[in-house]
């Protein structure tokens, strides 16, 4: 699972633990209505996605910006001059 986003595996590991804990309780003759196994799967996938931290973006933001900061510098007088109408 390298390629796959963190919040895309924690969604997966915990949707399949819920379902081996159900099928546990289940072999235990525990009997949980099909509607409240479908909540519990959706409350434990939806709590682990969105706990999980994705990775950071930071770096990215940081080299778009710096990748468009020498076009803001070289425009911004043209603009300015323009809008002044001088």
């Amino acid at each position: 699972m390298t390629n796959i986003h963190p919040k895309v595996q924690a969604v997966g590991a915990s949707g399949a633990a819920a379902t081996l804990i159900i099928f546990i309780l289940a072999a235990f003759g525990i009997t949980i209505p099909a509607a409240v196994v479908a909540a519990i799967l959706t409350l434990v996938t939806f709590g682990a996605g969105y706990i999980k931290r994705g990775p950071a973006i930071v770096a990215e933001v940081n080299a778009d910006a710096a990748a468009v900061t020498p076009v803001v510098e070289a425009v911004t007088p043209v603009v300015t001059k323009a809008v002044k109408g001088s």
